[in-house]
């Protein structure tokens, strides 16, 4: 996590992100962003959604998903669709085999779609 972060975060087992890419508005006061989670201990990279309150400064996570033992040490991108499933594209991946570049997670939180590119 970056030191001195302006919100408190709540509901966040990680205590906020770290190299995060790709904070995006959704509705209201949640936002997206991908955790590459290069301070994290162990390292492992994650798709997040945040409520935020401006007035108390806090960020409550209301949405996440992490593939155990899956670090994307730089890019990444999460986004959530209008079906209220979410896209994660895990960027630069370390660590696992076979491993996503690409996930959807359904509504109720379980993977939808698993797509891995391979070279031509």
């Amino acid at each position: 996590m970056s030191e001195n972060p302006d919100f408190t975060f709540t509901n966040d087992p990680l205590d906020g992100f770290s190299a995060q890419h790709d904070f995006r508005h959704t509705t209201g006061n949640s936002y997206t962003v991908f955790d590459n989670g290069r301070f994290h201990s162990p390292q492992i990279s994650r798709g997040t959604e945040y409520e935020l309150d401006l007035q108390a400064m806090t960020a409550t996570m209301v949405w996440n998903y992490q593939v155990t033992g899956l670090y994307g040490s730089h890019m990444g991108s999460t986004q959530r669709l209008s079906t209220g499933a979410h896209v994660i594209g895990w960027g630069d991946v370390q660590g696992t085999t076979p491993r996503p570049d690409i996930t959807e997670v359904g509504p109720g939180g379980s993977p939808a779609l698993r797509v891995r590119f391979t070279p031509a």
